[in-house]
């Protein structure tokens, strides 16, 4: 009986030839599930690159794979070195020897020579296609049997006249091509550690790296992966090799081996080969700072994850990189990928090697051209990598006190409450000194100009974007940029829809539609929503409302609103979007006590009190009247401007850029439950309801969307 999986390979290789691999062909390449089995072994690769083949999965990068991840990551010639020094570690795993580097003075001569003796095995390495094969059949990549390869000493003098048994899988086929491409780095350390959380496990004991730990650390850091990346994991070894005394280091070598590193199961293997329902994975080569990659000792009866990489698809394993350099690198540019070039020893026959790698860095901040998703994005870490990657430094005490604003209002997100305390000095601050602390940061201005290009690259991607291919066209001014980012209506149709049905509601059917979506307890207290019923030692009652308004977008009468027409020439699909800030999905619900802890919480409003205060004022609120636009006869930029004032048409309407940060950042505070009420006044609604409604007004997001109006329209002659 034919097996459906052969003929289905056959399908798919007639159509993708070795080293031919392109753009256009790669998902042609057989997943996992259709790639054959070798006796008991799930998806034996040796027919997808012929029976010849010497390269492996290092056939994925193709000339046209190296030159575009050059193009795209090669922007300073900064780089940073991937190799452990070969002296370590001086007492190396695995029973190995110990690395001898000797010094010879030559003083007849007048030279110095070394003599360096080390196992491939023993410090950063590549393991090659001899080094592991199918332990239960003495079987190497390509169905090649190990009495194929011969073992002692070889030794080659005639470059004419080479053994072709020396030659068959050796080190020096990838030495000769050369393991170059886009390398796509998780650093699992700084995302489990980033909030202040300890490592959930010990890089030096048994643990297993998921294929979930892998996709949310790529979400995270914003990566999407494509064919032919080199993948890179930092698990922690080598940091903790660092931190550690030297008696458990030289402890380390002669204990049984164990080390965290990837699960050996079918998911995992499904994740870097490839699995055409998950994200577009083929990795070229793996490599970890963890001195087996893999979980080690793997669960008695599992085969070694090196068996299918090295065996079954000539898979580069590299082992024990040093990582920290590009960890901290990576950490304060919020770019996790780069130019990745490694030339192992041209060593004729060699099982594995050096090596020699390297990261050549893109431009400090520039941002990923493939973005995360915003909502796989926690907000918590949305709200630190937005800091992170704008000031482009570590974490300190002044950056913290504004991360603080944000959460201090917020009992959803408990993780970021543990990351801000981590900042240095501030575990143990009260409430009173941050808002001490603050007000004097208030008064010397800070200073949010390092966040303007980040704004303008990362909000980009958002999904919130508010321009009308058909509308006019707003350049902006500090730039002269003339292609802001455009979105459909379909696009903004599909972002209405996905953030709820806007509509009328009263007090209280809205406040029972907002209890169903919060599972009946408030977002900022935790307390049940029990009428007179003691929680806590406190008594609740019917509990109010407070609307999270994109821009004070409650009603169609405000300035802001008709300037969004200019945007739109739809004028219901404006109604519609201001009318969402009526709607259950942009709604807090409030316990009774809510606003009374929310004055006592919200001290840092102060921080809108100042000189960006007053511009924001300027623009949209000073100007009154009835606005329109205005478009000069040279057609450079739109200016809008209120019958009878005395700026009329002289103030250039915001760009796209800047109502997109806005409106993002609005979105984040209300995901992440931290509202600030600016304001309450009682209304009375038809259906005789009573309540205090307030909108937005965090400081965080003003004083960082002002700043960006301040770049973008100059100075302020009011």
């Amino acid at each position: 009986m034919t097996n459906p999986s052969n003929n289905r390979l056959q399908q798919i290789l007639s159509h993708a030839a070795p080293r031919e691999l392109n753009t256009a062909n790669h998902e042609t390449l057989p997943t996992f599930d259709e790639l054959p089995m070798f006796k008991n072994h799930k998806g034996c690769a040796w027919q997808v690159w012929g029976p010849d083949d010497q390269l492996g999965t290092i056939n994925l990068l193709t000339a046209e794979v190296v030159k575009t991840a050059a193009s795209d990551e090669i922007k300073t010639g900064q780089t940073v070195s991937l190799n452990w020094p070969l002296n370590f570690p001086s007492k190396p795993m695995f029973r190995r020897r110990s690395p001898e580097i000797l010094l010879i003075d030559n003083h007849d001569r007048g030279t110095r020579d070394d003599e360096i003796h080390i196992n491939s095995q023993s410090g950063t390495q590549w393991d090659g296609m001899r080094h592991f094969g199918l332990i239960d059949y003495d079987i190497f990549y390509n169905n090649t049997h190990t009495d194929s390869i011969p073992g002692g000493s070889i030794c080659i003098s005639d470059p004419n006249n080479i053994n072709p048994s020396h030659k068959h899988l050796g080190i020096q086929n990838w030495a000769n091509h050369g393991i170059c491409g886009r390398g796509v780095f998780l650093d699992l350390v700084r995302y489990y550690t980033l909030e202040g959380n300890p490592l959930p496990y010990d890089p030096w004991t048994t643990h297993p790296i998921t294929v979930k730990e892998l996709e949310a650390c790529a979400a995270y850091q914003g990566v999407k992966f494509r064919t032919g990346d080199i993948l890179i994991i930092r698990v922690g070894f080598i940091k903790k090799f660092n931190e550690v005394t030297q008696q458990e280091r030289d402890a380390l070598g002669s204990k049984p081996e164990t080390f965290a590193g990837i699960e050996q199961s079918d998911d995992m293997k499904r994740f870097l080969w490839y699995d055409n329902s998950a994200m577009n994975n083929h990795f070229a080569a793996i490599a970890s700072d963890q001195p087996a990659l893999e979980r080690w000792p793997t669960p008695q009866g599992t085969p070694h994850m090196h068996q299918t990489l090295l065996a079954l698809w000539g898979m580069p394993i590299g082992e024990m990189f040093d990582l920290e350099k590009l960890s901290e690198i990576c950490g304060t540019t919020g770019r996790y990928t780069f130019f990745f070039s490694s030339w192992p020893l041209n060593i004729i026959g060699g099982c594995a090697s050096p090596p020699n790698a390297a990261a050549e860095l893109p431009q400090s901040g520039e941002q990923p051209s493939n973005n995360a998703d915003f909502g796989q994005i926690p907000t918590g870490r949305f709200l630190y990598h937005l800091i992170q990657q704008s000031k482009g430094v570590q974490l300190t005490a002044k950056v913290s006190l504004l991360l603080q604003q944000v959460m201090i209002a917020n009992s959803v997100s408990d993780d970021v409450v543990q990351y801000v305390s981590s900042a240095p000095g501030q575990a143990d601050i009260t409430p009173e000194k941050y808002r001490d602390t603050l007000r004097a940061h208030c008064e010397d201005h800070w200073d949010w100009s390092p966040l303007i290009n980040f704004a303008h690259e990362y909000f980009s991607h958002l999904g919130l974007a508010m321009y009308n291919p058909s509308g006019p066209r707003v350049v902006p001014v500090e730039s002269g940029d003339e292609t802001p980012h455009f979105q459909s209506l379909e696009e903004i149709e599909a972002i209405l829809e996905r953030f709820g049905t806007p509509g009328h509601y009263g007090q209280k059917e809205m406040i029972k539609l907002v209890r169903e979506r919060d599972g009946k307890k408030c977002l900022l207290t935790h307390l049940l929503f029990s009428t007179r019923t003691p929680v806590v030692d406190r008594v609740t009652t019917d509990p109010e409302l407070a609307h999270i308004c994109p821009i004070k977008l409650a009603n169609h009468n405000p300035l802001v609103y008709q300037a969004f027409t200019v945007f739109w020439d739809d004028e219901e699909l404006t109604k519609r979007f201001a009318t969402l800030a009526n709607s259950p999905a942009n709604c807090l619900l409030l316990s009774h006590d809510a606003h009374k802890n929310l004055e006592e919480m919200c001290w840092a409003i102060e921080a809108i009190e100042n000189v960006d205060r007053g511009a924001w004022d300027y623009y949209f609120v000073k100007l009154g009247g009835r606005i329109f636009p205005y478009e000069p006869a040279d057609g450079t930029r739109i200016k809008f401007g209120a019958e009878g004032g005395r700026f009329k048409n002289n103030i250039p309407l915001p760009s796209p850029e800047l109502c997109n940060l806005r409106l993002a950042v609005t979105k984040v505070m209300r995901l992440s439950g931290a509202a600030e009420v600016v304001g309450s006044w009682k209304y009375d609604y038809d259906d005789g309801s009573k309540a205090i409604s307030g909108v937005l007004g965090h400081p965080y997001t003003d004083m960082v969307a002002m700043e960006l109006l301040r770049a973008r329209l100059g100075s302020i002659n009011a």
